[in-house]
């Protein structure tokens, strides 16, 4: 038995195995995972990962595999295994990027694909926005 050092980790690249988990989650795919994945004390790359997804009224629904595909530490380094903010015994606020890759068996046309791809591009230029702002706010602190 060895004890390893996890880096905290600051994005991760996630994969449903199926189609059926969009059924599952509706629109709300990344707000379904942040859930399912805050007790999670750590995330390691290239294995699933049993997931709760809740139904609207916070019963869960049903335990699906999620792949997590990539982690990244602070750097962007690549990592083979992270521990979540949440049990990393800090204080304060630490944010994840999260991206999703599609499901395994989902057929993309390359119309759905550039649209999804220019939605994503616009979410993440949104989430910059506001953490730029959040900056600011604490500078001004």
């Amino acid at each position: 038995v060895r004890m390893v050092q996890l880096p905290l980790c600051h994005f991760v690249r996630l994969q449903p195995h199926t189609q059926e988990f969009y059924e599952v989650v509706g629109n709300d795919a990344q707000g379904a995972l942040q859930t399912a994945l805050a007790p999670l004390p750590a995330l390691t790359a290239g294995l699933s990962v049993p997931v709760e997804l809740q139904s609207g009224g916070g019963a869960v629904a049903r335990v699906m595999p999620i792949f997590v595909a990539r982690l990244e530490d602070e750097n962007g380094a690549e990592v083979l295994g992270a521990k979540m903010p949440g049990h990393a015994g800090l204080f304060g606020v630490h944010e994840v990027r999260v991206d999703f890759l599609p499901a395994a068996d989902l057929a993309e046309s390359g119309a759905e694909y550039k649209a999804r791809a220019e939605l994503q591009a616009l979410q993440g230029n949104r989430i910059d926005q506001l953490a730029k702002e959040k900056r600011s706010r604490w500078r001004e602190e």
